[in-house]
């Protein structure tokens, strides 16, 4: 993914097509402003309409969302048309189409009961087969505000819907009616108290209030904690494998992987348990391995690598602060045994950096 720094390339770096017209492009969009970076988003974010304040109950600050409510114009119509065909497929075949013109494509969607989710995947995957790495999937069990709910807390929990609603028929159409839970307008009898969608869930604990038709900006809200939610996103899918361990990431809930573009998109490169990343730093050639209570640095090139304090920082989750990590300087060659940066005196979910030369890693422990 090209950032603002000068980078060479015959295409346009990374495109990012959302299932949503307005959260999810919103929250992407807000993220490269904030980043200064350069990719796009289809559909294209809307032009904000009016601001109006959001409250969150953390320290009881007003943060601004803003609501957007706009007709279609004729790019929108045009972008409409780019995507038509069952979900999610129609996103996949128009994330295929743009690999003419991206280098990169991300395709974010939920399940939401889409009928074609294995043939998206499986779609997918085969390009992989192929060495084709360039489209992928950002994926949501239920829908992206469960991701966005775990910028607030770790929650492990199987919610049927992102909010609660029904079907009625109006004349000969049909019309969905929000039970609007935990909301002061809630439909009683009807509504749930946050144990059965995302939505009424989060408003019960004050993390935002009722979103409105034509969509939310939720960035300014998440901005602060979105390495919280690269942490609680990466321990949701560990105890998801662990859980479901025989079932695909289409068929669980709860999961997301959408956390995966984020910390690209900040600049990093993620490292899991059980993986490893080559790097270079400078001439030096290092493969950095992540273990269940470690990493490990190996130097696998023909130059000495100094290791020296400043190159590790954590980020505690509890506090949302990120420290310097006291390591012990070292110089590894060739053939050497791999440095070890001791994890285990870590709390769980609280994430290490380290920083190579151009490469920054992150890896949540």
């Amino acid at each position: 993914m090209a950032r603002t720094e000068n980078t060479k390339t015959s295409k346009p770096a990374l495109l990012i097509i959302c299932e949503g017209r307005v959260t999810e492009p919103l929250f992407f969009d807000g993220i490269k402003r904030t980043m200064g970076l350069d990719y796009d988003i289809l559909p294209k974010p809307p032009l904000k309409d009016e601001d109006k304040e959001c409250h969150s109950s953390r320290g009881n600050v007003r943060r601004k969302r803003k609501h957007l409510k706009t007709p279609l114009n004729a790019n929108e119509r045009q972008e409409e048309q780019k995507f038509a065909g069952p979900p999610p497929m129609c996103w996949i075949s128009a994330g295929k189409q743009e690999l003419d013109t991206y280098e990169e494509v991300w395709c974010v969607f939920d399940k939401d009961g889409h009928p074609r989710c294995k043939e998206a995947f499986d779609e997918v995957d085969k390009l992989i087969a192929s060495g084709n790495n360039r489209l992928h999937i950002g994926f949501s069990s239920i829908s992206i505000e469960y991701y966005f709910l775990l910028h607030f807390e770790y929650i492990f929990h199987a919610f049927p819907k992102c909010e609660c609603n029904e079907k009625v028929w109006v004349g000969k159409k049909t019309k969905t009616v929000p039970y609007r839970c935990m909301t002061e307008e809630a439909i009683e009898g009807k509504a749930c108290n946050g144990d059965k969608c995302v939505q009424g869930y989060a408003r019960s604990k004050g993390y935002w209030k009722e979103t409105k038709k034509g969509g939310t900006n939720f960035y300014p809200l998440l901005a602060p904690h979105l390495l919280t939610g690269i942490s609680n996103a990466t321990l949701l899918r560990r105890q998801s494998l662990a859980t479901y361990p025989a079932l695909k990431i289409y068929e669980r809930n709860p999961y997301v992987d959408v956390d995966k573009l984020v910390t690209m998109l900040l600049g990093y490169s993620a490292l899991e348990i059980g993986e490893s990343i080559m790097v270079k730093d400078g001439a030096a050639k290092l493969t950095i391995s992540r273990t269940s209570n470690s990493v490990e640095i190996q130097n696998i090139g023909n130059v000495a690598y100094a290791i020296q304090q400043g190159i590790a920082s954590v980020f505690n989750k509890s506090t949302e602060t990120s420290t310097e990590l006291n390591i012990a300087s070292r110089i590894i060659c060739q053939g050497d045994a791999p440095a070890v940066i001791d994890l285990s005196v870590l709390p769980s979910g609280d994430i290490i950096s380290l920083n190579f030369g151009r490469t920054k890693i992150l890896s949540v422990i």
